[in-house]
């Protein structure tokens, strides 16, 4: 799967954080999510700027997932009053930013590394979709097993299928942005 395939995917796999987001901290947390979903949706993607790295290797498995989850959960966790007052450096502050700065550590890390892990489980899935076989294959538990997880519908370079997933990704998320709004 390509960009725009990753980031409609990641949209539509973290709705459940940002719903929780918007449940705890409204409007801003919710955006603050989805900024961190868009991010982190092609991180396993950098494999291909290491050159001694295999693509769709380590970054494309649950344990990478989870280090980077670990280590986004540790960082909110640590620097969540640092990360608000940043947030809050210009006056007047909008309400519904304020809410952000009523959120306490422990739940914002919550909220950031549920998001994030979505986000990269979301890329495993997506690139799952495609035809990828051999040094392409998506091996999600390696290196306790080899088995290729491959549903094999569509080329990583499908037009349709990419642009389809964010089309379908950004609609949905337009609309649970507009319920919660409205």
């Amino acid at each position: 799967m390509y960009r725009a395939g990753h980031l409609g995917m990641a949209l539509i796999w973290t709705l459940p954080a940002l719903l929780l987001g918007y449940l705890t901290a409204g409007v801003a947390a919710t955006i603050l999510l989805s900024v961190t979903a868009v991010a982190v949706a092609s991180l396993p993607d950098w494999d291909q700027r290491i050159p001694i790295v295999s693509h769709r290797g380590f970054s494309h498995t649950i344990w990478f997932a989870g280090l980077i989850t670990a280590i986004t959960t540790a960082g909110a966790l640590t620097f969540w009053p640092q990360i608000a007052s940043l947030l809050f450096e210009h006056e007047p502050y909008p309400e519904t930013v304020q809410s952000l700065a009523t959120i306490q550590p422990q739940i914002a890390a919550g909220l950031i590394g549920s998001t994030v892990l979505l986000s990269l489980l979301s890329h495993i899935f997506a690139d799952s979709l495609t035809v990828g076989s051999g040094k392409y294959g998506i091996q999600p538990v390696w290196p306790l097993s080899r088995r290729e997880l491959r549903f094999g519908y569509c080329r990583a370079d499908s037009t349709v299928w990419n642009y389809g997933l964010l089309l379908t990704g950004s609609l949905l998320y337009g609309l649970f942005l507009w319920i919660l709004v409205n």
